[in-house]
């Protein structure tokens, strides 16, 4: 998947999929892709923090 490409059906299909199996403790992920998902969370909710306070006027 390409960086700002909408995620069609498929893709939401195939993430509950993983995440089905992952938590059947049939399929294991590996640690990379683990720290991988947990690193771009904690970016966005960066970005959020960052768009916020612009906003607010806190920061430039």
């Amino acid at each position: 998947m390409t960086v700002g490409a909408n995620p069609g059906p498929l893709h939401g299909a195939m993430a509950r999929s993983e995440v089905l199996g992952v938590r059947a403790g049939t399929t294991r992920l590996p640690d990379a892709v683990i720290a991988a998902a947990r690193e771009e969370r904690s970016l966005r909710r960066l970005e959020r923090r960052i768009r916020c306070l612009t906003r607010v006027g806190l920061i430039r």
